[in-house]
């Protein structure tokens, strides 16, 4: 009871720029991974990982909690959104 069907998993440290979107990590992001993004001025955003790069510039598939990643999605977003996962279905 009370548990939610969503994970936060990061938040949006700086307005996208040039297609891509730094995020704080707070819980493990994937390329593929389906996310829902939250801002204050609009509708909550379905958006899709299609590429993560790290704090070493590498590309890779997977960060984890406490790193920061330059993340490719399909919206822009604003700096302090906050990005959660569906870990339940509906």
């Amino acid at each position: 009871k009370g548990e939610s069907d969503h994970l936060l998993v990061g938040k949006v440290a700086e307005d996208t720029k040039d297609g891509k979107t730094l995020v704080f990590v707070r819980n493990k992001i994937c390329v593929n991974d389906r996310l829902e993004i939250l801002g204050p001025s609009r509708p909550t955003a379905s958006d899709r990982v299609t590429s993560i790069v790290n704090e070493k510039g590498i590309h890779t598939d997977i960060v984890q909690n406490g790193s920061v990643a330059a993340m490719t999605l399909q919206g822009a977003y604003k700096k302090n959104d906050i990005i959660r996962k569906r870990i339940k279905p509906h």
